[in-house]
Formats: C-alpha cells, sequence, structure tokens
C-alpha cells in the first residue's frame, strides 16, 4: 500500500461513514453479515485501486484458509473483512472480525486468537481488528487493535 494512506484513517473514515449512513443497522441489531458487509463498503471507497475489501473470503490462494487452534487442530476460517490483494501474501494488509458487544467473552477471545494467528505464517496480515458495535446507549462502532 503506499506510504500515503494510513490504515488508522482508512478505519475512522468507514466507521463515521457506517454511523452517519448506516446507523439504524445498529438500532435494528442487524446480523453481523450485514454490519460487516456495510463497513467494507465504506473501507473499499479508501483505498488505492488494486487493493480489494472482501468479507467471509476463505481463499489462501486456491486453497481455503484455515487456522491451527491447537495441536493437532485444524480449522477453516472465514475472516470477516480482509483487505488485501487476492493471490498472494504479499499484500495482506487487514483482517477484521466483528462481535456485538453483548456477545460472550469466549466468542470474543475465540475472534482475538484467529486474528493473531492470521498475523503469523502463512498469511502475514499486517494489521488485525476486533470490530465491535451495539446499539445501547446509543449506535456505537469501534475498532480493538489486536497485537
Amino acid at each position: 500500500m503506499p506510504a500515503s494512506v494510513s490504515v488508522p484513517s482508512i478505519l475512522e473514515a468507514a466507521r463515521q461513514q457506517f454511523l452517519t449512513q448506516d446507523k439504524e443497522l445498529l438500532l435494528a441489531r442487524a446480523h453481523e453479515r450485514t454490519i460487516t458487509f456495510r463497513f467494507g463498503y465504506y473501507l473499499q471507497q479508501g483505498l488505492p485501486p488494486g487493493w480489494k475489501v472482501d468479507c467471509e473470503y476463505n481463499r489462501h490462494g486456491l486453497t481455503p484458509k484455515d487456522v491451527k487452534r491447537f495441536p493437532g487442530e485444524t480449522k477453516g476460517i472465514f475472516p470477516d473483512i480482509l483487505i488485501h490483494v487476492r493471490g498472494t501474501d504479499e499484500h495482506n494488509l487487514v483482517a477484521i472480525e466483528a462481535k456485538p458487544k453483548w456477545a460472550s467473552k469466549t466468542r470474543k477471545e475465540d475472534d482475538r486468537v484467529k486474528l493473531r494467528r492470521l498475523k503469523q505464517f502463512p498469511y502475514g496480515y499486517a494489521h488485525t481488528y476486533l470490530l465491535m458495535y451495539s446499539d445501547r446507549p446509543e449506535p456505537q462502532l469501534w475498532l480493538e487493535e489486536i497485537t
């Protein structure tokens, strides 16, 4: 990605657009896939040509993405939102998992584990975030960077 493009700036612009244009989705408690699609739509608008935003994208080249959660256990994964150049691991920029504020601690921690794995070989995503959202006390959408 060109040095002139800032990941935090792209994320914040998408967050602001979502809250301006689509906060009723939060008030309606729309499904996570609806939230991630709309957030991804706003992310794509801030990217230079050649970069893609994909939701529920489960491919690593031509094979399925998977992570080893425990020794001997491999699980296929479908990251909620990816910013990348398809077909190469050299341009895996951002992976995002989304959860509502009311999701269990276990579900949120499972996503944090998945995001940490996506930063590792062979995927090597440069940035990973947990996108949290809520409808109370007012519509909110925020990002937790996972290191």
